[in-house]
């Protein structure tokens, strides 16, 4: 008898989340620095008309809500004059409860000041570009070679290195440029890029940016005085063209015994090579001026006589409104007995849709900047004492969660605020992440700040002999017998963390 298969329907309650739109876009502003802020502001701004820069004015002055309804938003500040929450100064004992000095009030009305904002300006990457361009004409090339010596500059990291294979390059150019050509072509135009300056620019590799570099200087030096200096380049050459991999991991009683090398000879090729330059495109990331990456802060800071005052730098963000003839022409076709025509109808949705986006992107502005502030004040409480020192010994052991339940955030929030964003405390820039510190525990169940077992690893390796570097092990057993109870994978993770080599990279002949 066949089996008789039966359907039967039930019903199983189930919780899901799902993020609005607007959570969406705060989420995605939150975590931008006020670079990427300002830009984003620019984008929105040109991409929709009914946004507009400035103060939203009529004869009378200040447009308000009373008069626009539900589009009365602005990123203006409407608070009254000396009633900032931001730009006061609070009285905060380093020993005191920090609990009472904030009211609910503070955090619905604070003002954002742009005066005396100590911005750092970001390195200007144009001029860098601008001259490797120039260079092009300094060569007699076609038409074709031009336009390929300008996508494969486009194509530079940030060390000025080509990561791409020239098999991606060449089908990237027939996808998006409409230009059909062959690795071989491609090969031509990058051996020319490789003759600009500065050398090593456009190498695949550090290793060929280290044998252009070489091979630069071989090249240039004369014939008859420098037979001394000439050797000394073809050992350093032959070294990176043949035993690369023995020499990055230093093995270098290898590349002795194979070149038939003393140890003076090989600390000489060692030196040689040290003096180059592994980075070249860095010039992509600086200004002329500059010998790093500059950043602009993200919250302003400032101690005095137990008193701390902290405000959001708003940088060239602009005041933001919808524009007035925008809300009119959306009140005429409200205020409409007859139903519109189809012609009205959609104009009316499409100035619709516009006046919606740009109120969602005005107050989804506002609530970053309360969540931006919220976030540094808990942090402020809870580190109160290094604010006032700057002392990393004075920072107690802290968790994206400390931060999240005192500014009643969620904990990716809080992340997100903290990703990439600064703070100037009295003129000195720390990254938010610096105030973050997990804590561990010595024989004595006493809490020893991260920090601090960092330090100590730090001061192991730079006194340490050169010739016979530490190994974790014995990093782990000095550790230990200054009473911090750490393993060795621990102290493998916390030098992984400080770009600090195992032993045998450390080691230097």
């Amino acid at each position: 008898m066949p089996n008789k298969q039966q359907q039967i329907q039930t019903q199983k309650p189930v919780q899901k989340q799902k993020l609005s739109q607007q959570q969406v876009l705060l989420a995605r502003l939150t975590e931008l620095p006020l670079v990427g802020l300002e830009e984003r502001v620019k984008d929105e701004v040109n991409a929709n008309e009914a946004l507009e820069e400035g103060r939203l004015e009529d004869n009378e002055g200040i447009v308000g809500t009373d008069v626009l309804g539900e589009y009365g938003v602005s990123t203006e500040d409407t608070t009254e004059e000396g009633d900032s929450s931001l730009d006061i100064w609070e009285s905060l004992e380093p020993n005191g409860d920090a609990e009472s000095l904030y009211s609910v009030d503070d955090v619905q009305t604070p003002r954002f000041s742009n005066e005396n904002n100590s911005e750092v300006p970001i390195g200007d990457t144009g001029s860098f570009i601008s001259d490797l361009l120039k260079q092009i004409g300094e060569y007699d090339v076609d038409d074709n070679t031009r336009s390929l010596l300008e996508y494969l500059i486009g194509s530079l990291n940030s060390n000025g290195f080509i990561e791409k294979s020239l098999f991606d390059i060449s089908n990237e150019l027939a996808l998006y440029q409409n230009i059909d050509v062959s690795e071989q072509e491609l090969e031509h135009a990058l051996h020319i890029l490789h003759q600009f300056d500065p050398p090593g620019i456009g190498a695949r590799n550090l290793r060929e940016c280290l044998l252009i570099q070489i091979d630069r200087i071989l090249s240039q030096l004369p014939k008859d005085n420098a037979i001394k200096k000439r050797r000394l380049l073809e050992l350093e050459r032959k070294v990176l063209y043949d035993y690369y991999q023995p020499f990055v991991n230093k093995n270098f009683d290898k590349i002795m015994e194979g070149l038939g090398l003393t140890s003076e000879e090989m600390s000489a090729v060692t030196e040689g090579i040290s003096h180059l330059n592994p980075r070249p495109g860095t010039a992509l990331n600086e200004s002329a001026s500059d010998t790093g990456m500059t950043v602009i802060p993200d919250f302003i800071i400032e101690t005095e006589d137990n008193q701390v005052r902290m405000r959001l730098n708003e940088g060239n963000i602009p005041p933001l409104h919808i524009r007035r003839d925008y809300i009119d022409e959306l009140k005429k076709f409200e205020k409409r007995g007859k139903p519109l025509a189809p012609r009205d109808k959609e104009g009316f949705v499409f100035m619709k849709k516009n006046a919606d986006s740009a109120k969602m992107f005005i107050e989804t502005i506002n609530q970053r900047r309360h969540t931006l502030y919220k976030t540094m004040k808990a942090i402020i409480e809870l580190q109160k004492e290094f604010f006032f020192t700057q002392d990393d010994d004075q920072l107690r052991p802290m968790i994206l969660q400390d931060v999240a339940n005192r500014a009643n955030l969620d904990i990716s929030t809080v992340s997100r605020v903290c990703n990439s964003k600064y703070a100037t405390i009295d003129g000195s820039v720390y990254s938010l992440k610096h105030f973050f510190s997990r804590a561990r525990t010595n024989a004595g169940g006493e809490d020893i700040n991260v920090r601090k077992v960092k330090s100590e690893i730090q001061r192991i390796v730079d006194e340490e002999d050169k010739n016979n570097p530490l190994a974790d092990e014995a990093i782990t057993e000095m550790l230990n017998a200054l009473d911090y109870n750490v393993s060795r994978r621990t102290v493998a993770k916390y030098r992984d963390q400080m770009n600090i080599p195992k032993a045998k990279l450390r080691k230097e002949i």
